[in-house]
């Protein structure tokens, strides 16, 4: 299971903290290089939406850079990238550039930025860079298309546990109705609009 606490998930920078047993450098670690990740898209051929699991910052980079190399007028397809614990700025605008659907998750309580995992990413990556921790705000603001789920069986199936985590972020909150939105019309729409394509 790759996550930043246990200092394998794929960052910009190195991690604060050495742990020279693991064997994976100073920066985490990913299964699939942003060149891979491109060929496995133009693979699909446009026809299946891509799912991405990232955790880290280079992580999500690669995904952004993965779709950009094998961008190819894939205009009915909706690809996601889940989880997104830590954005680099500069990687913000890039989901609506590259039309990415952003998928933080905020189900868990753990997740809550007075949470002790919240805790330990400070220790690891450094308090500015934990301030955007999952960053469903900047997100939002960045204009990227957002959709909340939870990450079962992570974190339990509980949409109202996630909505309240989502306005309980300090300044990484959305709004109530920007929650509501989140979770149910964002959502809804992607999948019509998939449905659509898929048929018509």
């Amino acid at each position: 299971m790759y996550c930043t606490v246990r200092r394998t998930a794929s960052l910009i920078s190195d991690y604060l903290e050495d742990f020279p047993d693991l064997g994976i450098g100073d920066r985490g670690m990913n299964y699939f290089t942003r060149e891979r990740l491109a060929s496995y898209l133009n693979e699909l051929g446009g026809e299946f939406d891509f799912l991405m699991h990232t955790i880290g910052d280079q992580a999500v980079r690669d995904a952004l850079d993965s779709v950009e190399i094998a961008s190819d007028g894939y205009s009915d397809t909706r690809h996601k990238v889940t989880h997104l614990e830590l954005v680099d700025a500069e990687d913000l605008p890039r989901f609506l550039e590259a039309g990415l659907i952003a998928d933080p998750q905020v189900s868990g309580l753990w997740t809550l930025p007075d949470a002790p995992y919240r805790q330990r990413v400070e220790e690891l990556v450094g308090e500015e860079r934990a301030e955007g921790h999952i960053p469903v705000r900047s997100l939002v603001d960045a204009g990227a298309l957002v959709t909340l789920s939870s990450d079962f069986d992570v974190s339990a199936i509980k949409p109202f546990e996630g909505m309240a985590n989502a306005i309980s972020r300090d300044e990484q909150s959305v709004t109530l109705r920007v929650r509501l939105y989140l979770y149910v019309s964002n959502l809804f729409l992607n999948w019509l609009r998939t449905m659509f394509c898929r048929f018509v």
